[in-house]
């Protein structure tokens, strides 16, 4: 009987350290830096006639430890993603007549540590239908 017992604790200790262990790396990958993934809460976009445009606003959760974000977009489907810095919980763009259709987005938190940015991971991207 303390046989079956000391095998079953064993078996549960093993279990146990064998579930801490696989969920570390998926933590590691929700944080960078000691900031957590931003998650986009929000996109809304308003028909501008006077511009012959749209305008769209990105709103996100904020993630504790922030000093601020950096927003990245991308008006091609395959272009190069521009950058922007300085936000505080919200994004906003007009395209002002833009032929582009599609734009894509996408968040990070930084910190300030010793006088240096420090980010944390992007969050996932956020595909925007203009027309």
């Amino acid at each position: 009987m303390k046989k079956d017992f000391k095998r079953a604790l064993a078996l549960l200790l093993a279990l146990i350290f064998i579930v801490y262990i696989g969920a570390a790396p998926v933590e590691a990958a929700t944080k960078k830096n000691g900031l957590k993934k931003v998650s986009i809460t929000k996109v809304s976009k308003k028909i501008n006639p006077a511009v012959s445009g749209v305008s769209y606003t990105i709103k996100w959760k904020k993630v504790s430890g922030a000093k601020g974000y950096q927003v990245k977009e991308s008006a091609r489907e395959m272009g190069e993603w521009f950058t922007s810095t300085k936000y505080t919980s919200s994004y906003s763009y007009k395209t002002g007549g833009s032929s582009i259709d599609t734009f894509k987005i996408k968040v990070r938190a930084y910190k300030i540590v010793n006088g240096k940015k420090k980010y944390g991971p992007w969050s996932k991207t956020k595909t925007i239908k203009v027309f």
